[in-house]
C-alpha cells in the first residue's frame, strides 16, 4: 500500500498532467482495495472538471507563444505547482475535513445538502435556519441540515453573500480553506475560490470573527464597512475600508472591481466566461483597475481595461493572452 502523501500526489497528477502507465497501475491497485478512496476521487474529479473545465496542457501555451511571438513567464498563475496545490486542497477538504466534521456531529436525522451555482449563474438559497445565501458564479456550499448541536456550520468554496438569521445561542460558522468566519447574525460576503491564493471577507452589517485554522490565537473581529484579506502564504489578515452601501453587487449581474490587480480580474473573467486568461508578465499582472461592468461581453471588458491602462491582448480558441506593450 502506498503512503498517503504518495496517493495524493498520484491523484493530483492524474487530474493535471496525467500519470505514467506505472503510476496509473499503482492508483488502480489502491482503488481496488480502498473503495472509499475511489469514491472520494470520483467526487474530486467532478470538482476538478467543474472548476477547471478549460484547463489546457502546457503544449497549447507553447503553441500559442510561437503564434503570438512572445514567451510567458514560468511563474504564471497556471504553473503546475499551483494546480497540484489546488487539487490537493480540494481533495483534503472532501476526504478529511468535511468527513471528520460529519462524524463529530451530534444527533440523527440530518442530511448533507450540496448547493452549486453553474457558470454565469447566481443562485439564491435559504438554509434550514432561515439564513439566506447567494452563491456567485461556480461556487459550492455544503451544509448538514437541520443544524444541530451548539453551532451552525457550513463549508464554502467560491464566493457567497450571507444574510444570517440571528441566534445568540448558536453561532453561524463558515469554513473555507484555512480560515473560519464566526457570526451570530449579520450580512457579509466571502471570496474563497480554489484558484485564488488569498481569501476576502467584506462585512456590511453586524460583526464577524475571523480565525485562521493554523493559528487560532490570531483571530480578529471585523466591523461594518471593513474588508479582510487573508494571505495563506503569510498566514496573515490585513483589514481595509470598503463602501458598505454596495453589498455584493454581483448578485445583480454587476462586475465590480475596486483597485484590483489584473491577476485578480483575470480570475473573475475566467469563471464568468469559462475561458482561460494567461498573463505574460508580472508587471502587467500587477496593474490595478477600478471599474464596473454590467452584462458586457468579454472582448468589450478587455478593450475598456486596455483603454484605461495600456497592454496588449489577443483572444484565440485556446484562451485570452495578455502581455505588456513593451
Amino acid at each position: 500500500m502506498e503512503s498517503e502523501d504518495k496517493i495524493y500526489e498520484l491523484i493530483s497528477k492524474e487530474l493535471t498532467s496525467g500519470n505514467s502507465e506505472q503510476e496509473k497501475t499503482l492508483l488502480h491497485n489502491e482503488f481496488s482495495v480502498n473503495h472509499s478512496l475511489k469514491k472520494q476521487f470520483q467526487q474530486l474529479q467532478n470538482f476538478w472538471f467543474y472548476y477547471f473545465p478549460s484547463h489546457k496542457p502546457h503544449n497549447i501555451i507553447e503553441k500559442t507563444e510561437k503564434k503570438l511571438g512572445f514567451t510567458y513567464e514560468s511563474n504564471s498563475r497556471f504553473n503546475a505547482g499551483l494546480i497540484y496545490k489546488i487539487s490537493a486542497t480540494i481533495f483534503l477538504i472532501l476526504s478529511l475535513g468535511f468527513s471528520a466534521y460529519l462524524l463529530s456531529r451530534p444527533g440523527q436525522n440530518t442530511t448533507v445538502n450540496e448547493y452549486y451555482s453553474e457558470t454565469g449563474e447566481v443562485k439564491e438559497i435559504i438554509l434550514s435556519d432561515g439564513t439566506k445565501v447567494w452563491l456567485n458564479n461556480k461556487s459550492y456550499l455544503l451544509a448538514v441540515e437541520p443544524f444541530r448541536g451548539e453551532e451552525r456550520k457550513v463549508k464554502l468554496m467560491g464566493e457567497a453573500y450571507f444574510e444570517v438569521e440571528p441566534d445568540a445561542e448558536k453561532p453561524f460558522i463558515v469554513e473555507t480553506r484555512n480560515l473560519q468566519t464566526t457570526v451570530l447574525g449579520t450580512k457579509f460576503n466571502i471570496i474563497a475560490y480554489p484558484d485564488t491564493e488569498d481569501q476576502e471577507i467584506e462585512l456590511y452589517h453586524g460583526k464577524v470573527k475571523l480565525t485562521p485554522k493554523e493559528n487560532t490565537e490570531k483571530g480578529l473581529y471585523l466591523n461594518p464597512g471593513e474588508k479582510a484579506r487573508f494571505s495563506e502564504n503569510q498566514n496573515k489578515i490585513n483589514v481595509s475600508a470598503i463602501e458598505a452601501t454596495k453589498p455584493a453587487s454581483w448578485r445583480n449581474g454587476l462586475l465590480s472591481f475596486s483597485n484590483e490587480e489584473l491577476y485578480s480580474i483575470a480570475n473573475t473573467l475566467e469563471r464568468k466566461f469559462e475561458t482561460p486568461v494567461y498573463i505574460g508578465d508580472q508587471q502587467t499582472g500587477k496593474l490595478r483597475f477600478t471599474a464596473d461592468f454590467e452584462e458586457e461581453p468579454l472582448e468589450k471588458i478587455l478593450h475598456l481595461l486596455k483603454e484605461a491602462k495600456e497592454f496588449k491582448y489577443e483572444i484565440t480558441d485556446d484562451g485570452v493572452f495578455i502581455r505588456s506593450v513593451k
